[in-house]
């Protein structure tokens, strides 16, 4: 009988080969591929921990391994007892597993090479987006111009949202589940407190080994960089308006390609 594997569809080469691509293209191209690829990465990320905690918790549940046991196998560190205890506790036990050894290890080897590929995608996000140009892209019609940095200002927002909300929720991981300060935490994070103490219900219902200060640094970067491109999309979306304005444009035609761009 042929293992099930949960995460069989998860291709890492192709994840791989994707950032590559993306590392040595243009910062124009590079910062547009590299968020949509990061949350495809953050996605698998998560599944294969949650996969790779119920390996562990079958064997302790099943198999009367010890948390030291597991803490051996997925970090190589016998003393980061605790933490699996922490996580196998938390999590649920699947009712069969075969070989859940093997996919222990399989799935923790999934989890380190994501969690690389994560760390090389939030580089390329931080050197790429700074450096991708806004004026080369502008349209010469100072209307949609409007159009074109609202679009962007969009496009922008819905990644930083996801972004941030993934700040908060981690660093709210570490307070609940593994007893971090808050404020240390908030001073990781670039956040403000309430920020994390907000997810604290989301991340009572998160699986502790999303728990991870290096990306807590990683993400908060990630917000910085998209607010900066957000205020100069903004910048350029003002002055469009203000040609519009200056062109006798009305103001709920503005409004209309514009939205906020025209308030």
């Amino acid at each position: 009988m042929t293992d099930y594997d949960a995460l069989a569809d998860v291709d890492v080469e192709s994840f791989d080969r994707h950032l590559t691509t993306l590392e040595n293209s243009h910062p124009d191209q590079g910062a547009v591929g590299v968020l949509a690829l990061d949350v495809e990465l953050r996605t698998a990320y998560r599944r294969a921990l949650v996969a790779r905690d119920e390996a562990a918790a079958f064997l302790v549940d099943r198999y009367d391994w010890s948390y030291s046991d597991t803490a051996k196998a997925t970090c190589g560190h016998r003393s980061h007892a605790e933490r699996m205890h922490v996580v196998v506790d938390w999590t649920r036990t699947p009712d069969q597993l075969e070989r859940p050894g093997v996919l222990l290890t399989r799935y923790q080897h999934l989890s380190v090479r994501l969690r690389q590929l994560m760390t090389r995608s939030h580089t390329l996000a931080t050197r790429a987006l700074p450096s991708a140009r806004i004026e080369p892209y502008l349209p010469d019609d100072p209307v949609e111009r409007v159009a074109h940095c609202a679009q962007w200002l969009r496009f922008l927002d819905m990644y930083a949202s996801s972004t941030l909300a993934a700040r908060h929720l981690h660093g709210a991981i570490l307070v609940r589940h593994h007893h971090w300060g808050l404020d240390h935490v908030a001073s990781i994070a670039r956040a403000d407190a309430g920020q994390i103490a907000v997810a604290g219900t989301a991340a009572q219902h998160s699986p502790p080994s999303d728990a991870d200060s290096a990306l807590l640094r990683e993400l908060a970067g990630v917000g910085d960089v998209l607010a900066y491109n957000s205020r100069r999309l903004s910048a350029a979306g003002a002055e469009a308006v203000r040609d519009c304005l200056n062109a006798g444009v009305p103001r709920r035609v503005i409004e209309a390609y514009g939205g906020a761009l025209a308030a």
